[in-house]
Order: structure tokens, then C-alpha cells, then sequence
């Protein structure tokens, strides 16, 4: 049996926990630390562990997870931890931003032993929000806390860096990332199919933050009747799937599944603010915003986020075959060691093709006619 983590609620990152719990106990935690790692991989969560453990007072250096300051600490409504984060579309940490955070740092903490200053994502600071950050680094404040955290750890400011611990984080084995996931499943109340969290698993590459979202994605069951559908065209019966026509199974199959995935345009936009009167002028009376009205066939975002989604599971379905093992979905093609390599290559090229294809319809049945055979590779 596994031993039980350093920090409640975390799974994985075994080496990174037991280096922060030890420096805890010894009181020696660095005033700077860079938690870099993949989106997903468990950055958000590890950081919020740690602020647990220097603020619970049930218990210290651990954190409990359950008393008021814990959850509190979840919910994002203690004043001793702050988040500095991105704004706007660009998703840059602004100056002022920062300046206001480090003059609310300067103060002994409200409530517990110490400041915690979460960035995500630090990368996107603007480097005048870097340099203001600086100075804090090289002249720490005894319990003052900043945690970095970044895909790229190479986009951040080197005098930042230099500064700073730096802790990489890796994908989660299959053990910890089943465990995190489902702890995460529970404590959201999700309803999930067996066979919709074997596929957000598999794909989700070690992070329970991409399985989560893969989980919650409303397109997932229709992606798995496309590869079935998609698996079927590869195979003997090519020809007839291929030319069935838009209400065939497979181009029905397409349609449902670029219909149901997420568009962030086709969503409805925030309502705009009251007008303020001035000089005695009436505002003009504010319009709901509505949604857009989608494309029948889908936009085209939809169309290459469902194709690259597809991609994915077509991969990994064709990788757990070459194994020995069922696969993703049902699947009846009985394919040779060069086959299953021809295949691979032809999704693999598809896969690459996807930004730059002007008709990712097209780009599909090309690649599924190469991959039956019936078009040179």
C-alpha cells in the first residue's frame, strides 16, 4: 500500500511534497518558489496545499483540510492568501496589480503566521509587474511566501528565476491520477460513465486537471461514437461509409460531435454595464446579449477542435490495439504490424495538418481512405 502524502488532498508529487513539508518543520521555506509543470498536472492544487499547511492551526505544517481556515483557503476567501492572475484577453499580470499585492504584503499577516502570494500564470507577468516583484525577492520579509506558478519556466524574467526555488512538476502515475481524479469526481458530484473516465484517463497524459475537463466536456460521448463510426471506415466496408452522404453514420456521427462541442463564440456575452446619468441625460436602456445562432455543420473552431480531440483518441485507440489491449471503443478491423504503423503515421499526419487545413472535413476522409488502403500513403 502507498504511503499516505505529506499534504491532504494531493496526490502524486511525492519528492516535491516531502521537500516543502521538511522545509516547513525546519522553517527554512524559501520566500520564492517557481512550481512549473503542464496545465493540468496539479500546480493549482500543490500551491494551495502548501498554504494550508503554513496556515492551519489544527494541524501545523500539514494543513487538515477540513477546519474553517483550510476550507476558507479553498474557497479563495482568506486574507492572508492572495492570487496575483492574468488579466484581460491577453491574460498578462498587470503592474498595478502587482504593486497592490506587495503594499498588502507589507503588514504582519491578518490571521495566521504568514503571507502567501500565488501567481498564475507568472509567465505572463509583464515585466514591469516582474521588476516591481523584485525587489520583494531580494529583500524577503520574514513570512512572505511567493509561489510561481508556469508552464514555461523559461519565459520568466531570469533575475525572477535566479531568485527563486524551482520545482518541476511531472505527470501523475496511473495510480495517483486515478485517486486524484476520482477524489475530485466525488467531492464535485459528478456523474460519470465507466467508459467516459477509462477515455478522459487515457488521454489525459498523467494530469487530473486535463482528465476533469475531458470528463466535463458535453462532446466526449459523441468523439467516441465518431472514432467508432471513423474505425468502421478504415476497414472493409471504406467505400460504402466514405460516399454514404451526410446522413450516413459517420458524417451524422461528425455532425453531432462538432454540434456539441464548445465554442466560446457561440456563447452568450456578459451583459454590459448600467450607464451612469450625467448632466440629467437618461442612459439608453441596456440589451441583453444573446447567443450566437451555430453553423449547421458547426463553426470552424468546432470543426478542428473536435478533428484534433478525434486525433487524440484515434491515437492512443490505435496504441493500446498495438499492445494487445481492446482499445478505446469496439473494434472488429484486423490489421498487420505494418498496418497498424501506416496508421499511426497517417492520424499522426492528420494531426499536424490541422491548423493550417482550410477543410478539415476533407483532411478527415483523405485520412481515413489512406488509412483503409484506398489512397497511397
Amino acid at each position: 500500500m502507498r504511503e499516505s502524502s505529506p499534504f491532504r488532498g494531493v496526490h502524486g508529487h511525492a519528492q516535491a511534497q516531502t521537500m516543502l513539508a521538511r522545509a516547513i518543520d525546519r522553517g527554512r521555506l524559501h520566500h520564492g518558489l517557481v512550481l512549473s509543470g503542464p496545465a493540468g498536472v496539479g500546480k493549482s492544487r500543490l500551491a494551495l496545499a502548501l498554504a494550508r499547511a503554513l496556515l492551519c492551526e489544527t494541524q501545523p505544517g500539514r494543513g487538515c483540510g477540513e477546519c474553517t481556515i483550510c476550507r476558507r483557503i479553498g474557497e479563495g476567501r482568506h486574507t492572508d492568501v492572495a492570487w496575483l492572475r492574468g488579466e484581460g484577453k491577453s491574460g498578462r499580470v498587470r503592474v498595478q496589480a502587482a504593486r497592490e499585492v506587495i503594499a498588502s504584503t507589507q503588514g504582519a499577516p491578518f490571521e495566521g503566521r504568514a503571507h502567501l502570494v500565488l501567481i498564475d500564470p507568472a509567465d505572463r507577468m509583464m515585466d514591469q509587474a516582474a521588476n516591481a516583484l523584485l525587489k520583494t525577492f531580494e529583500e524577503p520579509r520574514p513570512g512572505v511566501h511567493y509561489v510561481l506558478l508556469t508552464e514555461n519556466p523559461g519565459d520568466l524574467l531570469p533575475t525572477v528565476r535566479s531568485r527563486c526555488t524551482s520545482i518541476a512538476l511531472g505527470p501523475l502515475d496511473p495510480e495517483d491520477l486515478r485517486a486524484a481524479v476520482d477524489a475530485a469526481v466525488d467531492q464535485r458530484e459528478i456523474e460519470v460513465e465507466p467508459a467516459t473516465l477509462r477515455t478522459a484517463l487515457e488521454l489525459a497524459d498523467g494530469r487530473p486537471g486535463r482528465a476533469l475537463e475531458l470528463i466535463e466536456d458535453p462532446s466526449l460521448p459523441a468523439l467516441r461514437q465518431l472514432l467508432r463510426e471513423v474505425l468502421r471506415a478504415s476497414g472493409a466496408q471504406a467505400r460504402a461509409q466514405l460516399y454514404s452522404g451526410d446522413g450516413g453514420a459517420l458524417w451524422a456521427s461528425w455532425k453531432e460531435a462538432v454540434t456539441t462541442s464548445v465554442d466560446p463564440e457561440l456563447l452568450p456575452a456578459p451583459e454590459a454595464e448600467p450607464a451612469v446619468i450625467k448632466g440629467g441625460r437618461a442612459s439608453k436602456k441596456k440589451r441583453k446579449s444573446k447567443a450566437k445562432a451555430p453553423p449547421v455543420w458547426g463553426t470552424p473552431f468546432q470543426q478542428r477542435r473536435t478533428l484534433a480531440r478525434l486525433t487524440e483518441l484515434w491515437l492512443v485507440h490505435l496504441r493500446q490495439r498495438m499492445r494487445g489491449a481492446a482499445g478505446l471503443v469496439e473494434d472488429t478491423n484486423t490489421l498487420a504490424p505494418d498496418d497498424f504503423v501506416r496508421q499511426v503515421r497517417v492520424v499522426q499526419g492528420l494531426e499536424s495538418s490541422i491548423v493550417r487545413n482550410p477543410n478539415v472535413r476533407l483532411a478527415l476522409e483523405q485520412a481515413i481512405a489512406t488509412a483503409a488502403g484506398s489512397l497511397p500513403a
